[in-house]
């Protein structure tokens, strides 16, 4: 679940030397500040979304808004919530790692899929959209297993399909996953296919094989 929201404060700079305090009618010590408001993911990861620099009398808090230049003209950079600049730099450059690392996975993935269609062996199990290799399925998108149990010696296939598909990705590949699901009884013996070396050839260069398991 996440968890985000919103908040603001006030962060006082720095002195901001003394005159008339129009509330107090007296000459008083002023001091800059920013008012601020941040918003946060589960109260850890914070950023500000707005500034606003004030110069305030030191006795009352009232006083009147400046520019930034004004109110950071001493050096002095307020505290406010939220993480470093060097962090925020750190977590966006684990987020582009970690999406480098993705995508050479997924290009691994597609590489080791490519080289073990183009070499089956008996007991393959292949994860596709059943559609592209069984008129069974004609609606939509039926994502599950196939089994290889024949290979000919031009490369062509005699497969049988799972008994249950899926029309979302993720729910067939958690099936591959499954050491034992290779058993014949979750396929249909009873309703071989027979696929050409070029039809398996044709399948595979349009990345219809989304894993394969040996």
């Amino acid at each position: 679940m996440l968890v985000w929201g919103s908040g603001g404060g006030y962060a006082q700079i720095g002195e901001a030397g003394t005159g008339l305090c129009a509330n107090c009618n007296a000459v008083r010590p002023f001091n800059f500040g920013v008012n601020y408001r941040h918003a946060h993911i589960w109260y850890i990861f914070k950023w500000i979304t707005s500034r606003s620099y004030v110069r305030l009398c030191s006795v009352c808090d009232k006083g009147a808004k400046v520019t930034k230049a004004e109110a950071l003209a001493g050096g002095v950079e307020p505290k406010l919530p939220g993480l470093p600049r060097w962090v925020w730099g750190a977590i966006a450059a684990l987020i582009i790692g970690l999406v480098i690392l993705g995508f050479q996975s997924a290009e691994e993935t597609k590489r080791r899929v490519a080289d073990m269609v183009a070499h089956p062996k008996i007991g393959d199990v292949y994860l596709l959209d059943l559609a592209n290799v069984s008129s069974s399925y004609s609606d939509g998108h039926a994502y599950g297993l196939m089994k290889v149990t024949t290979v000919a010696k031009d490369g062509g296939l005699t497969v049988v399909t799972a008994n249950e598909a899926s029309d979302r990705l993720s729910g067939a590949r958690k099936d591959l996953r499954k050491s034992d699901y290779a058993a014949a009884a979750n396929f249909d013996a009873d309703d071989p296919i027979e696929l050409s070396a070029a039809r398996v050839a044709e399948l595979r260069d349009a990345g219809t094989f989304e894993d394969v398991r040996r």
